[in-house]
């Protein structure tokens, strides 16, 4: 292939091509984010991006490595990290309820027979000596059971390609032009 008919291919590709086509610099993960994938043979792996090439995506899963060519993924989403106002409002709600269903159970126990043998002649000397401490023990464990069960990462769909354009020198006169599609 000579030096003109190279020159008008390139040109060719660059006009003819979309610029999102070939602006493949920024691919929306990078090593080190945890991502989520659903594979065209619905797999579904989450890890942490060890690689991303040209045509692989290489990841860290619980086993060793997993390599993905990225014309196999239907969906990829990259975690933005917890979901913090879900975690304090869970917290919130189990402390909440864990305080209150102990101060219902211990109205209920020094309310029969002043306290089932707690040595208080009165419900509410019952109540006001032998509770609290039971009260706030519950209402730690609460919260962290709500901050446990409203722990969620955020999750982003990072966008895929369904065409990629490579160029590259191929020899003195010559370019090396690549497609790939996905499905």
């Amino acid at each position: 292939m000579n030096v003109t008919r190279t020159a008008c291919v390139t040109v060719f590709l660059v006009i003819a091509a979309p610029a999102g086509l070939l602006a493949q610099d920024d691919p929306g993960v990078s090593p080190g984010d945890k991502v989520f994938v659903w594979t065209t043979s619905d797999d579904r792996i989450r890890g942490k991006v060890l690689e991303l090439d040209a045509d692989t995506l290489i990841l860290a899963v619980h086993n060793g490595e997993r390599h993905i060519s990225l014309s196999s993924i239907k969906w990829l989403e990259k975690s933005l990290g917890v979901n913090e106002s879900r975690m304090a409002a869970g917290a919130l709600i189990g402390l909440a309820l864990g305080a209150v269903v102990t101060v219902g159970i211990w109205a209920g126990i020094c309310s029969a027979d002043y306290g089932l043998g707690t040595g208080t002649s009165s419900s509410g000397e019952c109540f006001s000596e032998n509770a609290p401490p039971y009260i706030i023990g519950a209402g730690v464990l609460g919260g962290v059971i709500g901050a446990v069960i409203g722990y969620e990462d955020r999750w982003e769909k990072v966008k895929l390609d369904k065409i990629r354009v490579g160029l590259s020198p191929h020899t003195a006169d010559g370019v090396a032009v690549s497609v790939s599609l996905r499905q």
